[in-house]
């Protein structure tokens, strides 16, 4: 399956094999369990996010594993969001980087 980041106009396409969106639930548990204990977005401290802000927080570890070549990293972000949100297949995130500002957009795929 494709997910698609775009970083301001840029589209990013990420390949993401069905195994790994299957078959990682003890990581992506794992990740839930991190998030549990709250999160950083932006100025604003969010005490448990809810399932549109845990797939911005994915989607912007998936912007900066982009940015530094981490490609299992993005990966595990992508399948982390299609696993937990099964239409979301865009994520577009804003030029000023701001995490509760990502826009999750669904398909029909």
């Amino acid at each position: 399956m494709i997910f698609t980041l775009y970083i301001d106009d840029n589209a990013v396409p990420i390949n993401v094999p069905d195994a790994l969106v299957q078959g990682a639930e003890d990581v992506f548990q794992k990740i839930d369990a991190d998030m549990d204990r709250g999160w950083q977005m932006g100025r604003q401290w969010v005490d448990n996010p809810d399932l549109e802000q845990r797939c911005q927080v994915a989607a912007h570890r998936l912007v900066t594993a982009w940015e530094t070549g981490n490609q299992k990293l993005g990966m595990m972000m992508a399948g982390y969001i299609m696993a937990r949100a099964p239409m979301v297949r865009i994520a577009r995130v804003p030029a000023d980087g701001e995490i509760q500002d990502i826009e999750l957009l669904m398909t029909n795929e």
